[in-house]
């Protein structure tokens, strides 16, 4: 899932390293927001069984570099696995932080507490295994989608 916003661009410049600006377009500034369920995540030269799965909610930033150059400069990225958000801090510059969130695909994100984490990763088995489970009302945290 891709959801962008528009903004002031002072907004956005406060969230952004020295020598990048936001990128303006119309008058606006503009941040994108990604969810993905991530299959099998490893560095290439491992084996896919030896992958972890996870959940990431990435906050990027449409900027300019000094010399003109357009990109991306990610903000924050949360994901709801610590290896994963520990192991992404040092091979990446995504910015991690661990978050509690279940992604069920196009249709729902939970949040759920701490005492839901072997429940997330039931449903997280049955789902990768075909049988979209669901998880138990008093797990879910948050609006239904």
């Amino acid at each position: 899932l891709l959801v962008n916003w528009s903004m002031e661009p002072s907004v956005l410049a406060r969230h952004l390293p020295r020598g990048l600006e936001p990128d303006v377009r119309n008058g606006r500034a503009f941040l994108s927001v990604v969810i993905a369920d991530l299959e099998a995540m490893r560095p290439g030269f491992l084996p896919r069984a030896l992958g972890n799965d996870f959940t990431q909610v990435v906050y990027r930033a449409i900027v300019k570099a000094p010399n003109g150059e357009r990109g991306v400069y990610f903000v924050r990225s949360d994901a709801d696995d610590w290896t994963m958000g520990a192991a992404g801090n040092v091979l990446s510059n995504f910015h991690f932080h661990l978050a509690d969130a279940l992604w069920h695909g196009r249709d729902r994100l939970a949040f759920l507490g701490e005492r839901d984490l072997r429940e997330r990763r039931a449903v997280r088995e049955r789902d990768r295994r075909g049988r979209g489970a669901e998880p138990s009302e008093p797990a879910c945290r948050g609006r239904r989608r």
